[in-house]
């Protein structure tokens, strides 16, 4: 089972490990966010809220890069075909220096995100960020162990009480990214409730 602080880890070093150029047309990931998309202020709750339409992410896992379509990526403006980058995650590096990073991982840990602000209530988060959010009506919390928005912005949404996903975008740090992040995560949440069909 890949921690969270482990995960945190790998963002961070993805994160500092290239420089953003300004050259080229940027991508347009920041699109229109969905309407059922909402961010509610840190510390808001000490308790993370219960899903209340729980997915499975069993298909996921095996084949990460299958979270966003074609006409997802599309509309997103991810303009390369995913790698697989650590089990259960994939990743979509694009841009004319390949500047932009997206980043799908599938995490199974007891609690789900309840795991996430249990962390913040521990202080895990006290160098970084954690700020609860709601995404397509799922639970959701922007959180770091480091904070490197705008560049760099961090996700995780609950499916279920024993698993989340986490999404990383980072590009163009003039862009909103957290944005970015939430179009990204509601987009997987289409993916995933289609696959269930």
């Amino acid at each position: 089972m890949r921690s969270l602080a482990t995960l945190s880890t790998f963002a961070v070093v993805i994160a500092g490990a290239a420089a953003c150029s300004d050259e080229g047309d940027d991508p347009i990931l920041p699109t229109t966010a969905p309407a059922s998309t909402s961010t509610s202020s840190a510390g808001s709750s000490n308790s993370a809220p219960a899903v209340s339409e729980p997915l499975d992410e069993g298909k996921f896992l095996g084949d990460p890069c299958s979270s966003l379509t074609s006409s997802q990526k599309s509309d997103l403006g991810v303009e390369q075909q995913g790698r697989q980058a650590v089990e259960g995650g994939c990743s979509w590096e694009f841009g004319p220096n390949s500047e932009w990073i997206v980043q799908v991982t599938y995490i199974r840990v007891a609690g789900g995100l309840a795991n996430d602000y249990d962390k913040n209530a521990t202080g895990a988060y006290k160098d970084g960020y954690f700020e609860p959010a709601t995404v397509a009506g799922y639970p959701a919390a922007f959180s770091s162990l480091a904070d490197f928005r705008p560049a760099t912005c961090d996700l995780n949404v609950g499916l279920n009480s024993e698993a989340i996903f986490h999404v990383t975008v980072r590009g163009d740090a003039t862009k909103d990214n957290c944005k970015a992040a939430t179009n990204v995560a509601a987009r997987v949440i289409d993916t995933i409730k289609a696959g269930r069909q």
